[in-house]
């Protein structure tokens, strides 16, 4: 299969996604309350053009040896000092082929299985925090859960499962404050 024929696959899976050459988020600014449609709908054209203004200049005057890319954090080391970002919302954002429980079931293990953490997406469905939670439990604590801060109850809650998942880093995803 060659790149043509796998972007054409993906696209049949994708859903509302449009398997753009480049994931910029101009096809589908404010087109899907998700990546990239918060406040005028450019938070993704904006992050995206941002990154293409990141150059790195290699020293060509070094010694010439194998170079280390690991990363340690709050006492982990991964192989690479990148993340899988939290998704969230997956079957209405992109299509129903995962859920969030069933994206998150793969993309933990998928991350650490890669040397990196995956970041987890959060819902209001009990279940997407409780997939989340033993996903990263049976990688031992390799992940990030993000809890959104709707209320101080539901983060108790969500905050219990974390700690019984042992991962070892919590993120709160602030911009969702208030959302139900």
């Amino acid at each position: 299969m060659d790149y043509k024929e796998l972007m054409e696959n993906a696209r049949k899976c994708l859903g509302k996604c449009k398997g753009c050459p480049v994931c910029n988020g101009v096809a589908c600014r404010n087109t899907i309350p998700g990546p990239g449609a918060k406040g005028v709908g450019d938070t993704a054209i904006r992050n995206y053009n941002k990154w293409q203004e990141i150059r790195v200049v290699m020293d060509t005057l070094c010694a010439k040896r194998p170079v280390d890319t690991s990363l340690e954090l709050f006492g982990k080391t991964f192989k690479y000092p990148i993340f899988a970002g939290p998704v969230g919302a997956v079957a209405m954002h992109y299509s129903d082929k995962y859920n969030d429980v069933t994206y998150n079931a793969e993309l933990v293990p998928g991350a650490a299985e890669a040397g990196i953490a995956a970041f987890t997406g959060d819902g209001m469905d009990p279940q997407v925090m409780q997939g989340a939670t033993a996903a990263i439990k049976a990688c031992g604590g390799l992940g990030v859960p993000t809890v959104k801060p709707w209320n101080t109850r539901m983060i108790s809650e969500k905050m219990e499962q974390v700690k019984d998942s042992n991962a070892f880093a919590v993120a709160m995803d602030v911009d969702a404050a208030g959302l139900p």
